[in-house]
């Protein structure tokens, strides 16, 4: 696993969004504070300039504010789903985190965050949200095994092969090449595809020259990249003679 923290734009300081409705009694006012209705209103809000990797599985998302909440609890917030976190107290760091469950690194790249008032209460306007650390874990190439070929003849065999990972993306391809020479590649030897994502597979291949060593290959691909299994080889076996008798 890995993390990225997000900060908040540059050219987008983080500030209050209210409007002149919420301000109150000048006691309030005076420590620069806000006084909220019971309607819930989002009064900080802002978005983010780094980006998470795209091939990669969400594993959480934590947002990081600072905030005096003398009366009443904040709501955190992202993309407008507001999750209640009631502390009260001194000036003090907090934190709230979510599951990945549902977060796509597309949704994490446009997101934005915020911090929601639903109570009455007195809330210090220096409230902000100062970053969010992305836990994440990176996808990989699949992890692919090249078993050894069975029922093996003079011109044809059964290829066999095994996907053991797909890397944490989704399998897009999977498949088998051969030929004479080392290293059989898909697109450049003999080669065929295989639907299905993870497990095993096999392929029966024919028109094989007897008496022959072939080499073979598996292989599979995600959108992180193509990877082979360790290569195998076998030997055709010879044409049998046959005699007949007039």
């Amino acid at each position: 696993m890995a993390t990225i923290t997000l900060y908040p734009r540059a050219d987008n300081v983080v500030q209050w969004q209210y409007s002149w409705d919420y301000m109150v009694a000048w006691k309030n006012a005076k420590y620069g504070g806000l006084c909220l209705t019971n309607e819930t209103q989002k009064i900080l809000n802002f978005r983010y300039d780094q980006s998470c990797p795209s091939n990669c599985t969400i594993n959480s998302i934590t947002l990081y504010v600072n905030y005096n909440a003398q009366s009443s609890p904040f709501y955190f917030t992202l993309n407008d789903s507001a999750v209640s976190m009631p502390v009260t107290g001194t000036w003090d760091t907090r934190s709230y985190t979510w599951s990945g469950s549902g977060w796509t690194p597309a949704a994490v790249n446009s997101l934005y965050a915020g911090v929601k008032g639903g109570l009455t209460g007195h809330y210090d306007e220096r409230t902000k949200a100062h970053y969010i650390i992305v836990d994440y874990t990176a996808w990989t190439v699949p992890a692919v095994t090249t078993n050894n070929a069975t029922n093996v003849l003079s011109v044809t065999a059964t290829l066999n092969g095994n996907v053991t990972s797909d890397g944490g993306g989704t399998i897009q391809g999977r498949g088998f090449a051969w030929g004479t020479a080392e290293n059989p590649t898909r697109g450049v030897n003999s080669w065929e595809d295989v639907t299905g994502t993870t497990g095993a597979y096999s392929l029966n291949i024919a028109s094989l020259t007897p008496n022959t060593t072939y080499y073979v290959r598996a292989y599979a691909w995600n959108v992180v990249g193509t990877t082979y299994g360790t290569q195998t080889s076998f030997r055709t076996t010879s044409r049998g003679l046959f005699t007949f008798h007039g």
